[in-house]
């Protein structure tokens, strides 16, 4: 972060410690901030620092009020182009994949831990770059199920899938995926995600939130 902050804490300080700040998300130049009501954060904002651009994402209300969970997971919710696949393998063949995944050579470089096979996604030109410049120059053989049993089971986008890319990320317990937009345009044809180990709810399976 251009300011050196890593935690909340660290935020507190360089704020002098505003009034209602609860949480704080830091995602490489960009950090996602909580606070108790709207009128705290709005202070806060108007005591920013020049040059420090502030913009309200979403204000939520009574923190107290309400235990529902703001999660989606009916597909006539979904966004369109979007299909999801509940219980796409079995829990035994999720601890195999991630044993043998775990085995593989993990890219470090960035705030995660990541692998890539096939084009290589470079994170500074959001560019999936030549396959001979970084990455391994096929799909790992334990992919080769997955790709049979997504041509059989998915949309008619998908029936000849032939992955020439592919991108595992781990995220540690607790981190998530932060606030983003993807890269769509560095890719051609339909683009598959597999999550693994994630968090789960009652009844299976990990919850889906998207805008």
């Amino acid at each position: 972060h251009t300011n050196g902050i890593t935690d909340l804490e660290g935020l507190r300080r360089f704020l002098n410690d505003p009034c209602g700040l609860i949480d704080c998300l830091i995602e490489n130049n960009f950090t996602f901030v909580s606070f108790e009501t709207a009128e705290d954060s709005v202070r806060c904002r108007d005591s920013l620092p020049f040059g420090i651009r502030a913009e309200f994402v979403t204000k939520r209300g009574d923190r107290g009020s309400s235990t529902s969970e703001s999660v989606s997971t009916t597909t006539d919710e979904l966004p369109p182009g979007l299909t999801v696949i509940p219980d796409f393998i079995t829990e035994d063949e999720e601890k195999r994949l991630l044993a043998v995944v775990d085995e593989g050579q993990w890219d470090e470089t960035i705030r995660r831990r990541v692998q890539h096979f096939g084009h290589a996604f470079n994170y500074a030109s959001l560019r999936a770059e030549d396959a001979d410049l970084q990455g391994e120059a096929s799909m790992p053989a334990y992919t080769e199920e997955l790709v049979r049993r997504i041509r059989a089971n998915s949309v008619d986008e998908a029936r000849d899938f032939e992955p020439d890319q592919l991108t595992i990320n781990e995220y540690a317990p607790g981190v998530g995926i932060a606030f983003h937009v993807d890269t769509h345009s560095a890719f051609e044809g339909p683009i598959v995600i597999l999550s693994i180990a994630g968090g789960r709810r009652e009844g299976g399976g990990g919850s889906i939130v998207m805008e």
